[in-house]
């Protein structure tokens, strides 16, 4: 009888020389829809008594979708192999375009079938894969500013139904349906549906609330109604006369035009449906080369009969917004080389029970909200209905907030041990990647994620100008973060918000979060803030350019909110170094350059003051010697004296997605 550690060899050998069972193959084109493929998928499997032999759909041309398609836990060891040119799609082409006059212009208008009874309607339109503008005012890099909020109080957790706008902002009414105004009120967006403008007395009512208080100064635009039409490539969805009306591109032209709009009610196109409350995942499933597209979201029309306007935004993060593709339930699902572009909603949602799996070279653009969700807001009870061991790695995510502004590139909910990492993540008008979702220092599943060479940048105010809309923004945001949360070797840079826009932004309750290596320049109010937390460390980075101040740190606890150690910090303007006092942090080892000696300040003190208060005891205030700083380029020089106070350079050479 052979000894029972040689039974398992043989049987581990014996299972790995067994001869894979062929995959089942089907390959799918219109007019034949992927419905019917994972149907035939499923019958073969049937008919083979092989509940998970292995199955591959080999998705060629354009798919339109009027319903997502759904997968269960028995469509698992599936893959959907787009091969580059498969291409899911919510969207409806627009054709017979004819020339006309409109309120003088010449346009390009079609009719649409039901629009005019009420039947359908939408708010996004592309146009030879560029998305058009709906009509807007003021035109897009510009925004009104509230005059005056009447009914504000003082809480500012409560919305408002109206506001006082200035001089002609906004003109009289009746409106179109569907125009609205779209306001920043602190991090969120609010789409308020214009219900009546007072030209008298300068006030604009709605249907709907903000979805935070209404304050003097904050940034709002109108949108969808045809008196705004005034700007090449900008639209107009009349519901009076049931046609659409585009103010065309100068290179366009109207024979060759292709219109797409999204078809009414198709907001999702694939739902993976794992029910991890039976215990039952979907599992090694894998998306691959596979294009989505054109998708439609939006806030239903108010009920005529609520007498108080519910909220026309979001908490935080657009986070209740559907994805194009969502799941739960999931383990080892692969999205790999897909293409998520011109939606409404976030392209990806991998949700609640999401468990090593991997999201790696897809390209996330035009987006009407964000990137990728992982995970879930609440904690979940038990291994099966906790997201953990996942990978987001070597993607693109740009262009997004298009609809709903408070979205963010990615976003990971209660989960642990995730990698996010080689991204490259850039113009949202809020936070670049947000980690949580635990305010304070309660109970958080937080921890062990790593975020780590990314480049993320133009966030809150767009490369092209556009922007700022909201505040209180990290191009890295952790909200309860907590012990092996690391964010490191990331490069981040041009950070703008209303208000408040950071690099890294340590939010509510982190906990022993280690910020190193990092590269953060041009982050408008601060290279690293901390709201309030415990034993943080920022050690290793380089900080340069924030306009005031360099350092944040919103609260001052019982206890030490971090450690700022063998950073170099470099600015040249009178804005100080930081205005927190020195009491319960650390400041040492850190080189601090451009600024003078004699215009140093850590709010009213002097250099010698806050050496005195027992800070950077063993910091200098030298050039740091940057290879080229007016090009961005903060290599440093042989004879650098940053190395002297036990900086250590870091190469950023792999930042971003890899070859």
């Amino acid at each position: 009888m052979l000894p029972s550690f040689l039974c398992a060899v043989l049987a581990a050998v014996t299972t790995t020389t067994t001869t894979k069972p062929t995959a089942i193959e089907v390959t799918v084109e219109p007019p034949r829809t992927l419905t019917a493929a994972v149907e035939e998928v499923r019958t073969k499997r049937r008919a083979a008594g092989a509940a998970t032999r292995p199955a591959v759909i080999h998705l060629r041309g354009e798919h339109h979708v009027d319903k997502p398609i759904v997968l269960t836990p028995a469509d698992s060891h599936l893959t959907i192999n787009g091969g580059g040119d498969g291409v899911i799609t919510g969207g409806q082409r627009i054709t017979n375009w004819r020339p006309e006059k409109f309120n003088g212009k010449d346009v390009w208008a079609a009719d649409i079938p039901g629009v005019k009874e009420g039947k359908t309607f939408f708010r996004q339109l592309w146009i030879n894969d560029q998305r058009a503008t709906r009509a807007r005012h003021p035109n897009r890099g510009a925004f009104f500013r509230v005059k005056e909020s009447p009914d504000a109080t003082e809480n500012w957790e409560v919305g408002q139904a109206r506001f006082r706008f200035d001089g002609t902002d906004v003109p009289a009414g009746p409106f179109a349906y569907g125009a609205e105004v779209i306001i920043g009120t602190r991090w969120v967006e609010s789409r308020l549906p214009i219900k009546a403008a007072d030209a008298e007395q300068k006030l604009i009512s709605f249907t709907r609330k903000s979805q935070w208080r209404t304050e003097v100064g904050d940034p709002y635009f109108l949108e969808g109604d045809g008196r705004w039409l005034d700007q090449p490539g900008e639209w107009f969805l009349d519901r009076a006369s049931g046609r659409i009306v585009y103010l065309p591109r100068p290179e366009e032209a109207i024979e060759k035009i292709v219109a797409i709009a999204p078809s009414p009610g198709v907001s999702q196109l694939i739902e993976l449906r794992g029910e991890p409350a039976k215990g039952k995942f979907i599992e090694d499933v894998t998306l691959r080369g596979l294009t989505f597209a054109h998708t439609e979201w939006m806030h239903p029309d108010p009920d005529p009969a609520t007498t108080q306007p519910i909220s026309g935004g979001f908490v935080q993060a657009a986070l209740p917004l559907i994805a194009a593709v969502r799941g739960e339930g999931l383990r080892r699902v692969s999205v790999e080389n897909c293409t998520f572009r011109n939606l409404g909603t976030w392209g990806l949602e991998l949700g609640q029970s999401t468990q090593l799996s991997r999201v790696s070279r897809c390209t996330f653009r035009d987006l009407g909200g964000g990137g990728i969700k992982l995970g879930y807001m609440s904690i979940g009870q038990g291994n099966d209905a906790q997201s953990f061991g996942n990978a987001i790695e070597d993607c693109t995510i740009s262009d997004g907030g298009k609809m709903f502004m408070s979205a963010v590139g990615i976003w990971i909910g209660q989960a642990f041990d995730n990698r996010i990492a080689h991204n490259d993540i850039h113009d949202f008008y809020y936070s670049g990647i947000s980690a949580g979702w635990t305010w304070g220092y309660e109970d958080s599943l937080n921890r062990g994620n790593v975020i780590e060479k990314n480049r993320i940048h133009h966030i809150g105010k767009l490369s092209d100008g556009d922007g700022p809309l909201l505040a209180d923004m990290g191009a890295i945001y952790l909200l309860g973060g907590r012990r092996g949360s690391v964010v490191r070797n990331n490069v981040l840079h041009d950070i703008d918000g209303v208000r408040f826009g950071w690099g890294v932004y340590l939010d509510e309750g982190c906990c022993d979060v280690i910020v190193e290596n990092n590269l953060v320049y041009r982050a408008a109010h601060g290279a690293f803030h901390l709201h309030y937390g415990r034993e943080n460390v920022v050690r290793n980075n380089i900080f340069a350019f924030s306009r005031d101040p360099q350092i944040y740190r919103s609260r001052q606890e019982a206890h030490q909110g971090f450690a700022i150690e063998r950073n170099i910090i470099y600015w040249t303007s009178g804005s100080p170094l930081t205005r927190s006092s020195a009491e319960k942090v650390t400041f040492d080892r850190n080189v601090y350059g451009g600024i003078a000696e004699k215009d140093f300040r850590v709010s009213e003190m002097t250099w010698p003051q806050w050496r005195a208060a027992g800070q950077d005891k063993n910091s200098i205030i030298a050039d740091p010697l940057f290879v080229d700083v007016a090009k961005d380029d903060f290599r440093l020089k042989p004879d650098s004296l940053a190395k002297g106070v036990g900086f250590e350079p870091f190469d950023i050479s792999d930042v971003g997605p890899r070859p």
